[in-house]
């Protein structure tokens, strides 16, 4: 009978802390600060400003905000075809091209005293949605943390 109250307390426990971590999505922090609403605020501002080219080969297309999710929808100035080419005449493989594109996003958003490195360390989470300039879908980028 002991062993059937400890196993209900901790699946208890157990379902009782899932749930609550996933309604907690806005606040899974110790100071109650809703990164839902800061995701929403940061997409509405940004809205208001696309497209934005960020280089010659780099615009900001679209951006929205899910839940905790700030989301950021990136065309490059070229397609598929000019980066193997690229690629090729650097002697560079895709995987090296697409690991240095996540570690430079992940640089950019995990810049000390940035808004978004404590955005994200408060819960939120980033995503880059890169694509090419046909509208053919790259790569995507997740950032939930910056360590």
């Amino acid at each position: 009978m002991k062993n059937f109250f400890i196993m209900s307390q901790f699946v208890f426990l157990f379902f009782s802390s899932y749930f609550a971590s996933a309604s907690d999505q806005c606040m899974p922090n110790m100071i109650e600060f809703d990164v839902c609403k800061y995701a929403k605020n940061l997409a509405d501002e940004a809205s208001s400003q696309l497209p934005m080219r960020m280089s010659n080969n780099l615009m900001i297309e679209k951006v929205f905000a899910f839940k905790n999710l700030f989301s950021m929808h990136v065309m490059y100035g070229y397609d598929e075809k000019a980066l193997y080419a690229k690629a090729k005449k650097n002697n560079i493989s895709i995987k090296q091209i697409n690991q240095q594109i996540e570690k430079s996003t992940k640089a950019n958003l995990c810049q000390d005293e940035s808004p978004t490195k404590s955005f994200i360390s408060l819960g939120g989470k980033v995503q880059y949605v890169y694509k090419f300039s046909d509208g053919m879908p790259y790569i995507t980028v997740n950032v939930d943390s910056c360590e």
